[in-house]
């Protein structure tokens, strides 16, 4: 359909949708401490070779370290029999790729504009489709999303008291029998352990085995151990065969969470998820 008869057959529905949904279409670029969202409009239906390097350069140019990029898409749907138009936005859990690229150095861009110049785009965004009756009708932006490289789980700080004291939510930045602070960079293995056990009394020795035998997969030496990256996630993933959800407190005096990475691993419906907070 050319964009003089999509005006004229749709024209005021399109005009309603875009005015709608404004703020997610157009919305500023985001940034976070671990995190960052790019975001672009996508012109004419269409995301060319150079739109895509000229906006991967620019979000190269803003970083300070190593980042790991991935992308998602808001489009329109047009239901072939009522005509009806349906907005979809870009969301975290449909991104373009399985696994995110990692970007270290300038020359490892054009490796990853490539693949997402050679995406079948309306293919991808068509997995989202409720039924056979929509089709793909309109691609409106493209959000980047970054995720930096220089952040090691469970080096922070200690967690505030009204997330310890809390009944829903396992802190292991302390150690319940001493009360002494737990800051080493082993916390992952103990957050393994107590989502396995479902508790966090008594899971050192599980922890402790669920450590060594990641440090026997990653070809290292305890002593040379620095803690577990969250670009590693994904990799825990895979070998502990465990969905991790990874959220970030934003406010120090209150509950706010901001999310950081969601698992894109498929899992059966009886599969708790773990839960991390940074």
């Amino acid at each position: 359909m050319n964009p003089l008869q999509e005006m004229r057959e749709y024209g005021a529905s399109i005009a309603a949708i875009l005015k709608k949904y404004h703020p997610v279409i157009n919305r500023s670029h985001m940034f976070d401490s671990l995190r960052c969202e790019y975001n672009f409009r996508i012109e004419k239906n269409f995301l060319s070779h150079a739109q895509i390097t000229d906006q991967v350069n620019f979000i190269f140019k803003q970083q300070t370290t190593a980042f790991k990029i991935n992308c998602s898409f808001s489009f329109i749907l047009r239901n072939i029999e009522t005509n009806a138009l349906r907005f979809y936005y870009a969301h975290e859990n449909d991104q373009a790729f399985e696994l995110p690229k990692t970007i270290t150095k300038m020359n490892d861009i054009p490796m990853f504009v490539n693949r997402l110049s050679r995406l079948d785009i309306i293919n991808h965004v068509s997995r989202e489709r409720p039924s056979t009756k929509w089709l793909v009708f309109r691609l409106c932006n493209i959000r980047y999303n970054v995720y930096k490289l220089d952040f090691t789980l469970g080096a922070g700080d200690v967690f505030p008291d009204f997330i310890r004291k809390s009944r829903t939510i396992l802190t292991l930045d302390y150690d319940s029998k001493t009360g002494k602070s737990q800051n080493e960079n082993t916390c992952m293995f103990r957050c393994l352990a107590a989502h396995a056990k479902g508790t966090r009394r008594g899971i050192r020795k599980l922890a402790n085995e669920y450590f060594k035998r990641w440090v026997v997969h990653k070809h290292i030496s305890v002593t040379d151990f620095k803690g577990v990256n969250l670009h590693e996630i994904p990799e825990i993933e895979s070998f502990f065969q465990v969905s991790i959800f990874v959220y970030e407190i934003k406010h120090k005096n209150q509950f706010v969470l901001s999310p950081v990475h969601l698992s894109m691993r498929k899992c059966q419906a009886s599969e708790k998820v773990l839960n991390l907070a940074l």
